[in-house]
């Protein structure tokens, strides 16, 4: 945060699309004076900035689409700019004066008096902007395939055809080779190419993007320590970086589960008291990816696992005790990151495997190029970095579970 001395000018703007609103607004003793509204398109702004606005003066904003990237730009020509959170002007507003240039003139005047109190926005470095982009490709390719794969299902029930209901390219197969043993026509035989073509573009897509991410799993020394969290492979390590970036920006592992989503959230008010449901905010594609990987966990025998099934011995219910398991794996994870030595070798062996695929995804060629002689030689060097400090596990042994 910035001292209060530098709080005596600031540029509150809301930007949009196609225009942008400025306004620029100094404390002069007591009051707060408007020195500047003007508005400028996001073509102009750098030269508006130049040749109307004072260098050195902070610009704010809220969070929007294009609010990350009005800051790279603004940082590009050496201004500053800060991101607010979207709620920043509840309460602020009157339903009989809303528009841009009143919501521009809003955010100064809240920095100029509430500047340290105000939560910003971390704006992510062109790095993990791209690391997001590469995300977002591939859940729209695997939405895509799904999506596919649903018509071939339907296309299927239409016209009588029993064929695998498991989302993989057998039911396409599967399709064509009834379609040509039952002698359909034309429209109908195209139409089936036609479906089975787009699961598959939509498989290559979803494939090519699955190897850039594990491509920078593998040459990431914190993504490939991620491996140890049960449930977590390459996707969810890549995501989590993708949108973190810098785990020491999070002083405590609830920082981390709250920034997911992952937190119970609370109300308190008049007789009414206690946790209630999982808090709508966060990132809810991270918030999905966990719970996700709660549920790939289950399929394992660890200390947390042995955890969450206590719970559901007790009555808990699925998606709760999945949740609550989620969150555990956040911390997990911080822990991670902050570089805290394993507790254990209760997770080694799965570690191990999760790593000798990582390698095979990504092929020897790229294997070797990072030093090592094989895969084998890769998984052994790896997990020798993260376990070699600790004993041999003994028989029965179970490692401590992190808590929340």
């Amino acid at each position: 945060m910035e001292e209060t001395s530098q709080w005596a000018e600031v540029i509150g703007m809301d930007a949009h699309s196609r225009s942008i609103s400025l306004c620029h607004m100094r404390r002069v003793g007591g009051e707060l004076v408007m020195v500047r509204a003007l508005t400028t398109t996001l073509d102009a702004l750098e030269r508006t900035y130049a040749s109307q606005m004072p260098p050195g003066v902070m610009t704010v904003l809220e969070a929007s689409g294009n609010s990350f990237s009005i800051v790279r730009r603004l940082n590009a020509v050496g201004r500053t700019a800060k991101v607010l959170c979207s709620d920043v002007l509840s309460g602020l507003s009157r339903q009989d004066r809303v528009n841009d240039r009143i919501d521009a003139e809003n955010l100064a005047r809240v920095w100029l008096n509430r500047g340290r109190e105000l939560r910003t926005v971390f704006t992510p470095s062109a790095e993990g902007v791209g690391m997001r982009e590469t995300y977002f490709a591939y859940r729209d390719a695997k939405k895509d395939m799904t999506r596919a794969s649903n018509r071939i299902w339907a296309f299927c029930n239409r016209h009588g055809l029993d064929v695998d209901k498991r989302m993989s390219g057998r039911r396409g197969k599967a399709l064509l080779r009834e379609a040509k043993e039952r002698k359909w026509d034309k429209p109908l035989l195209e139409r089936a190419r036609c479906l089975v073509g787009d699961w598959e573009t939509a498989r290559d897509r979803c494939m090519e993007w699955e190897g850039a991410m594990a491509r920078a799993v593998f040459g990431s020394d914190e993504m490939r320590r991620l491996q140890q969290v049960p449930g977590i492979r390459i996707v969810g390590a890549f995501a989590l970086m993708a949108f973190v970036e810098d785990i020491r920006r999070f002083d405590n592992p609830k920082k981390l589960v709250s920034f997911i989503g992952l937190n119970p959230s609370v109300n308190e008010s008049g007789e009414e008291s206690g946790r209630r449901s999982v808090s709508k905010y966060g990132r809810g594609d991270l918030k999905f990816l966990f719970v996700e990987a709660a549920q790939s966990a289950m399929r394992t025998d660890t200390s947390m696992t042995r955890w969450a099934r206590h719970l559901l011995a007790k009555g808990k219910e699925w998606n709760r005790a999945m949740v609550a398991l989620a969150r555990k794996l956040a911390v997990l994870c911080w822990h991670i990151l902050m570089d805290h030595p394993v507790p254990s070798r209760e997770r080694e062996c799965a570690t191990a495997s999760k790593l000798n695929r990582l390698a095979y995804r990504v092929g020897k060629e790229m294997v070797a190029a990072h030093g090592y002689a094989s895969a084998k030689d890769f998984v052994a060097k790896t997990c020798s970095a993260l376990y070699g400090h600790l004993p041999e596990k003994r028989p029965g042994e179970v490692a401590v579970c992190v808590s929340a």
